[in-house]
């Protein structure tokens, strides 16, 4: 059996205080295992652009939310990031969570509507 040790970096707190360095620590990671596609999630697409940016050249794919995710009619991704992230070469992906709805009604039904993110 092989055994492969790995760093792990944990931060203090959460925030996008902590985007900067994480990404210059990806980048080392990226460079260092010759990993040619990066996925970002990203929300309003801050960190998405950030990440395109860093990362140029390779194939970086942005996550976004998808529409009406926070509220009905509404997109989270804000058009000066989006143009930012395709500037710098990176595709946006933006799709629904197929089985998230699966999840919720038998969490809902068996489970008197605690959700496993609840357990």
């Amino acid at each position: 059996m092989d055994l492969h040790a790995k760093k792990v970096i944990y931060f203090e707190t959460a925030g996008a205080q902590n985007t900067k360095t994480l990404l210059e620590v990806v980048k080392d990671y990226v460079n260092k295992e010759n990993i040619g596609s990066i996925l970002i999630a990203t929300t309003t697409g801050k960190t998405g652009a950030e990440a395109a940016k860093a990362f140029k050249g390779r194939n970086v794919i942005v996550i976004t939310h998808c529409y009406g995710f926070s509220a009905p009619g509404k997109f989270e991704l804000k058009e000066e990031y989006k143009k930012e992230i395709l500037a710098n070469g990176a595709k946006i992906h933006t799709a629904t969570h197929a089985l998230s709805s699966v999840e919720r009604a038998i969490y809902r039904v068996w489970y008197n509507g605690i959700s496993g993110a609840n357990f």
